[in-house]
């Protein structure tokens, strides 16, 4: 055994353990499956009085039941226990130990499943760092040099690189834009694209995605009597075009909600207008393939979604989680339910989640790692727009409010995108057009969680 510390120089050569900790390893020993001597042997590796020679006898006992013993402990003993020793402190970085510590500590989820993240360590510490009501975050109104967009709201943001691109809007429905702004996040400036080839429409209310370095955008309206079907930006060539697909092509529509797995964009919901001008809500899921331009209508089984809009679609590694959403010209009624759509098996599965986000409508979301992050949107209680910040952990699927200072005003409607640890905020509605253009800062929170965490498993 490598001593990182001799006997005398950690504490007098004593393994120092909380009471609580102390209590904790010996209810494990007595359920696991060794003999009542060896029980009586381990006794004297929780005595504060043990010594050097005790904790090397402890090393003798078989990796399972020290992984188990030391899963009990408190995160502030394992960092003690670290110090001894070169072996305990490979023992005290076991994913096993913080899945364990983890599960006890947000135990109270009752849909927490086993989930094999690459760092259950990593989660503890990023996840506490987020709930903890001192945790620093704080908006920043940014200040962006160049010629920044309108106030507009129903405009989309896309992140390719170090870039935001902003696509389309309205300030009213009879104002709708057929602009693009890129924003350089290293730079802190605004650049208004016009293509060298094609012109975006005049729309509101689409959808857009990234897959490598264009955008797609599906649907929207220009505020009279047009609603656009597929288009897309070509950020290398600067280009933008209407595409000739081809296969099941869904219905051009609005307030849907659009997201992207490997080469294939997905679409759930929405609404559109017809010709009798009665607003059709839609259940539909549909899949547009990059590389080969065919549509394919999907049809899944499981717990299908509601006919909804205003609702978000995210990707959390290769899984479509659905969010929120509405039905009916007065919101006859208002959703801030949870559902997974797994392409592998063509399911749907709703959710059941602890706590709530309480909000329905044109909410803007993030997601980074395992977290959804969820901020205003309208109150699904009342008509009020909200400012608050809410966060989905999808290992245990537990809501939680985050506590941030300086938060922008209530918005729906807006834009959200996530570049590195950075949260951007632009426009939205708030009895009329705005402009706001907000970072939140996560430095330090959210650093290394992308790519660390699989897909999500089967959820009911």
């Amino acid at each position: 055994m490598e001593c990182l510390t001799s006997g005398n120089d950690h504490d007098g050569g004593a393994l120092m353990f909380g009471s609580a900790s102390v209590d904790a390893a010996t209810t494990t020993l007595a359920h696991v499956a060794i003999s009542p001597d060896l029980c009586t042997a381990i006794a004297p590796y929780y005595n504060v009085d043990s010594n050097h020679q005790s904790l090397s006898r402890m090393l003798e006992l078989p990796n399972e039941v020290t992984l188990r013993i030391l899963a009990e402990l408190e995160p502030s003993d394992l960092s003690s226990v670290q110090l001894t020793c070169h072996t305990f402190y490979r023992f005290c970085e076991e994913n096993t130990i913080w899945k364990a510590i983890c599960k006890r500590k947000w135990s109270s989820s009752p849909v927490f499943k086993r989930r094999p993240l690459t760092s259950w360590r990593q989660y503890y510490s990023r996840k506490l760092s987020l709930l903890d009501s001192n945790n620093g975050l704080c908006w920043i109104e940014i200040k962006a040099s160049g010629e920044k967009p309108s106030p507009r709201y129903q405009h989309t943001s896309t992140v390719i690189g170090k870039y935001i691109y902003l696509i389309g809007g309205q300030e009213f429905p009879e104002k709708r834009f057929n602009d693009i702004f890129r924003y350089d996040t290293e730079s802190y400036t605004f650049e208004r694209i016009s293509p060298r080839m094609g012109i975006p429409p005049k729309f509101a209310r689409h959808s857009a995605v990234a897959i490598e370095s264009k955008i797609f955008t599906f649907g929207g309206f220009n505020g009279f009597n047009k609603h656009f079907n597929l288009c897309v930006y070509d950020t290398i060539e600067d280009s933008w075009e209407y595409i000739d697909s081809k296969g099941e092509i869904p219905i051009p529509r609005t307030n849907h909600a659009a997201s992207v797995i490997g080469k294939n964009m997905y679409i759930y919901g929405g609404m559109y207008k017809e010709a009798n001008n009665e607003l059709i809500f839609l259940d539909d899921l549909a899949c547009f393939n990059s590389e080969t331009h065919t549509w394919k209508k999907l049809k899944p089984t499981g717990d299908i979604p509601p006919a909804k809009c205003g609702h978000r679609l995210l990707t959390f590694e290769n899984k479509l989680l659905l969010f929120g959403g509405g039905f009916g010209f007065q919101w006859e009624k208002k959703y801030n339910d949870v559902h997974i759509y797994d392409p592998l098996v063509n399911k749907w599965s709703k959710v059941n989640v602890k706590g709530e986000a309480p909000v329905c409508t044109f909410s803007t979301c993030f997601s980074a790692g395992p977290f959804l992050f969820v901020f205003g949107g309208q109150s699904i209680k009342s008509d009020l727009l909200t400012n608050d910040l809410f966060m989905l952990d999808t290992v245990n699927m537990e809501w939680t409010k985050i506590e941030t200072q300086c938060p922008p005003f209530p918005r729906d409607m807006g834009s959200g995108s996530i570049v590195g640890s950075n949260m951007y905020i632009f426009g939205g509605y708030m009895s009329q057009a705005i402009d706001g253009f907000d970072c939140l800062q996560l430095k330090g929170k959210l650093e290394s969680l992308n790519h660390q965490f699989p897909s999500l498993s089967p959820l009911s």
